[in-house]
């Protein structure tokens, strides 16, 4: 199942990454587990992403750490 983003300001902008039981993939999910944070920070930093379009990041969040 793909996951159920869409942009608020292109209805045609959606995700085709994989979602969990929630809908949503590990990049546009909220409320992310503790091992679901550590496999998202891991996936930014490694900086094989470049398009940021509408990703959930944590409140504690650092590119520094």
């Amino acid at each position: 199942m793909n996951c159920k983003w869409v942009s608020n300001e292109d209805r045609n902008l959606t995700c085709s990454r994989h979602a969990d039981s929630s809908g949503y993939c590990l990049f546009h999910k909220e409320n992310k587990n503790k091992r679901e944070i550590a496999l998202f920070d891991a996936y930014i930093k490694k900086g094989e992403i470049s398009d940021f379009t509408g990703f959930r990041f944590e409140d504690e969040f650092d590119i520094n750490k």
